[in-house]
């Protein structure tokens, strides 16, 4: 009996401490082997750094995603849930955000050229993109 609870513990404990991340794990290695991932839940996925230049990641849900540093040039970010994302330094130069939502993303130090957002002033973000706040530069 004593080996069995002794067992029953270990098992527990080692439970508790697995790191507890939303992310579909095998999600998150498709997208990094192949670029593409449409439709995907990448909620929470850690993306510091990625290469994922030209990824197609239509319709995927990067909420909460870190893609801090991240290469996204030219990606396809048409429908995607990025609020409260981290992109800080991130390159989105000529990426396709239609109808992504950005509430809550941080931005700072982004590389936006070519994008819709290149374009425009913050407060001024209508059209299809939805982007609610811009984090002011410090």
């Amino acid at each position: 009996m004593k080996s069995l609870n002794l067992w029953v513990a270990v098992v527990i404990t080692g439970l508790v401490a697995l790191p507890v991340g939303a992310e579909n794990a095998s999600q998150v290695r498709q997208l990094l082997s192949s670029k593409t991932c449409a439709n995907c839940d990448l909620r929470g996925a850690d993306l510091r750094g990625a290469k994922l230049g030209n990824a197609n990641l239509q319709g995927a849900d990067l909420t909460r995603a870190n893609l801090r540093g991240a290469d996204l040039t030219g990606a396809d970010l048409s429908g995607t849930d990025l609020r409260h994302a981290d992109l800080r330094g991130a390159n989105l130069s000529y990426a396709k955000l239609d109808d992504a939502d950005l509430r809550g993303a941080n931005l700072e130090g982004a590389n936006l050229r070519g994008t819709d957002l290149e374009r425009r002033r913050p407060g001024e973000f209508g059209g299809k993109s939805i982007l609610r706040t811009i984090p002011a530069p410090r």
